[in-house]
């Protein structure tokens, strides 16, 4: 239940090169499945109780959702799109995926 509150879990996955991440989950916080999907420009597919059933693009929109009525979603993704941000570009290719540890940081900081 707590995954999604890791941001670093999507991280490690979008840096391995994960292109889609499935999030099965009891519960969970909405807006950090959004912000997941945003912050490594990858799509997220839910499958939970608590929060919205469904696929988020990387724009952290929900495109489709499952409901009681219809439990079964079908979305065809298009991995190939690329994403033009109209001030950033393609945002997906500028985001780094090999971030210094935690350590380096802190020795960085002591000198």
């Amino acid at each position: 239940c707590w995954d999604v509150s890791f941001p670093a879990v999507a991280q490690k996955l979008a840096q391995q090169g994960a292109e889609i991440i499935f999030l099965p989950i009891w519960g969970g916080i909405p807006t950090l499945v959004r912000a997941r999907a945003i912050e490594n420009q990858v799509y997220i597919v839910t499958s939970s109780y608590d929060i919205e059933s469904g696929v988020f693009d990387w724009e952290g929109n929900l495109l489709v959702q499952a409901t009681a009525e219809s439990p079964v979603s079908v979305i065809t993704l298009d991995l190939n799109h690329k994403k033009e941000w109209p001030w950033l570009g393609d945002f997906k290719s500028r985001i780094p995926r090999e971030q210094p540890s935690r350590q380096a940081v802190v020795d960085a900081e002591e000198n």
